[in-house]
């Protein structure tokens, strides 16, 4: 968990430096953090929620779903934004 908070941590502040310079490899960095989430979010559905859950399983699936929608739908509207940032 120390590891995965550390890389965490690296990653954000390397996307921040990015972006505050509007640096040409900052959609890259954008997905490699945006992926390092996902994993994130996996782990803890599948390691911490779902075992440690007292209520029903389906709630708990439909909530993450919707959790899941709206963290690709960042995902693509804000590289979409980013890029047409950086061309202009």
């Amino acid at each position: 968990v120390y590891g995965m908070s550390l890389v965490t941590i690296i990653t954000y502040s390397i996307l921040a430096i990015k972006l505050y310079k509007l640096a040409k490899d900052s959609i890259k960095w954008t997905h490699i953090v945006f992926v390092w989430t996902a994993i994130g979010m996996i782990y803890n559905l599948l390691v911490v929620i779902i075992p440690n859950d007292k209520g029903p399983l389906l709630a708990t699936l439909l909530t993450n779903i919707t959790f899941w929608g709206l963290f690709v739908l960042i995902w693509v509207l804000f590289t979409k934004h980013l890029k047409k940032v950086l061309n202009s």
